[in-house]
């Protein structure tokens, strides 16, 4: 199936019911529709989103389709192929095995291997540790191996991997390298640990605790397909199911939803129905950058697991995930107990899964969006007036940006504050989900608000306000847009 064919079928179908279809004043109702049009335009298959916030899920939903050929719809319940994200998984299950004393973060990862152990060109192999080895600084080089069920080649014994590829290449400690035979490494001390299979023991010592029964370790065999979303690739075809040698690297599945309950324990939210694995004092452990500073101006910065990056200036810790039909992400806000989830089963859509991310974000902590666009001196501060001009009439638009805010007031609507404000790499500026009217009966047919996209050419703005609906009963919405000119007084 080509990808106008799978945009086709996407734009025939229901989504999957909300709570929030007849709700456009939500403050998520703008990413909502920007999401849909992802799927209607053929962008991706689906998307699952799950949101929380103060240990709550505020938000959630799926959107397109799991399984084009069937046409099942992708709801917060269906599980997608987690790629990376399945490393703080995975260091989880590890760090139950340390809070028991049965790891120690600072031995050489050697310790635990058995017969068959890392070698290394450069460096001592005793510097590997298993917190180098979780951190991305143990020395191993970049390493990712696949293997499709409909080819002839097997996943190897792990021992044999480890012969092949466990080598050091780097003095431990001394750079971050990212590599996917670390996190193998790991999952195979796990099994060798608590004499248990690696899937077993997360299963049992991760996932029932935390109350966790929609993530699972490895193929999810347990589950009906209906529930599990297809990999696709970007000419739309089904990417057969594969396997790696790096399973702890790459090989859970979770839902939006699971992944979302996950996210709020590292937020120490202490949900009744989950399990304290391991105390507090272990989680501010994982989070805890350990690699080096590094030489460049935006070193990668790592704990046991996870990353450490900003969003919109708030501190960050999560993961991403990117592989073949597989494009996930999950953020924790520390600062500002918030956790989102993006899954999407389709390959390279890091640059969309970040945009709604951040979108999200930029919602629940619009302060720092404002102050990011607007601490300077550009060509937006100042107050701006002019029209929305619809194929039926012109409605006068007066545009107010100072210094850290904006408003807004279409036609004779209220003056209203502007909290999704951004300005995009190309210097446009975006305003979203604003209340407004465009006048016209084909966007009246749900209820819409307004997102501008204007451009600035001296004394002026101009561009588009595109009328974004939210389709009643789960039906996709419309996007109808509007040529907008405003100047400078």
């Amino acid at each position: 199936m080509t990808r106008h064919a799978v945009a086709f079928s996407l734009a025939a179908c229901l989504f999957a019911p909300s709570a929030f279809a007849a709700e456009p004043a939500h403050p998520f109702a703008h990413v909502r529709a920007a999401i849909q049009d992802l799927v209607v335009t053929g962008v991706i298959p689906s998307m699952s989103v799950a949101v929380t916030k103060d240990g709550r899920i505020i938000w959630e939903e799926g959107f397109g389709l799991a399984d084009v050929a069937k046409k099942i719809p992708a709801t917060p319940n269906t599980l997608y192929s987690m790629a990376s994200i399945s490393k703080p998984i995975t260091a989880t299950g590890l760090m139950v095995l340390v809070n028991r004393g049965a790891i120690s973060l600072d031995k050489p990862i050697n310790d635990y291997l058995g017969p068959v152990k890392l070698t290394a060109y450069t460096g001592n192999v005793a510097d590997a540790t298993v917190r180098r080895v979780a951190n991305h600084t143990s020395g191993l080089p970049l390493h990712y191996q696949f293997f499709y069920e409909d080819e002839a080649v097997r996943r190897p014994a792990f021992e044999d991997s480890i012969r092949r590829y466990g080598k050091l290449m780097a003095v431990p400690g001394q750079t971050y390298q990212y590599s996917n035979f670390g996190f193998g490494l790991i999952d195979h001390v796990i099994a060798r640990t608590s004499k248990m299979p690696y899937e077993a023991f997360m299963e049992a010592e991760v996932f029932k605790p935390l109350g966790l029964p929609n993530i699972v370790a490895g193929r999810p065999t347990r589950f009906d397909e209906k529930q599990i979303a297809k990999r696709y690739a970007p000419t739309g075809a089904v990417i057969p199911h594969y396997d790696f040698d790096h399973m702890g690297a790459s090989a859970v599945y979770a839902s939006a939803h699971d992944l979302a309950r996950f996210g709020m324990f590292y937020l120490k939210d202490h949900l009744t129905d989950q399990k304290a694995i391991f105390p507090d004092a272990v989680i501010d452990e994982m989070l805890r950058v350990s690699t080096p500073p590094g030489k460049g101006p935006n070193p990668t910065r790592y704990g046991i697991g996870w990353f450490a990056y900003d969003i919109s200036g708030s501190a960050v810790r999560g993961h991403s995930g990117g592989m073949g039909g597989v494009s996930t992400d999950l953020s924790l806000s520390v600062d500002h107990n918030i956790a989102i989830v993006v899954l999407v089963n389709a390959q390279s859509q890091a640059p969309t899964i970040n945009r709604i991310r951040t979108m999200i974000h930029d919602t629940l902590v619009p302060s720092a969006q404002t102050q990011r666009v607007f601490a300077n001196d550009g060509p937006f501060p100042g107050v701006w007036r002019g029209t929305v001009e619809s194929y039926e009439k012109k409605i006068p638009v007066t545009l107010t940006v100072g210094a850290d805010k904006a408003s807004v007031k279409v036609g004779s609507g209220p003056e209203q504050t502007v909290a999704d404000l951004r300005v995009d790499d190309e210097g446009f500026l975006w305003l979203g989900s604003v209340e407004g009217d465009v006048g016209t009966a084909d966007a009246g047919r749900y209820p819409y608000r307004l997102q501008f996209k204007l451009s600035p050419a001296g004394k002026e703005l101009t561009g588009y306000a595109t009328a974004l609906s939210v389709g009643l009963n789960g039906r996709t919405g419309n996007g109808l847009s509007s040529w907008v000119k405003l100047a400078k007084n």
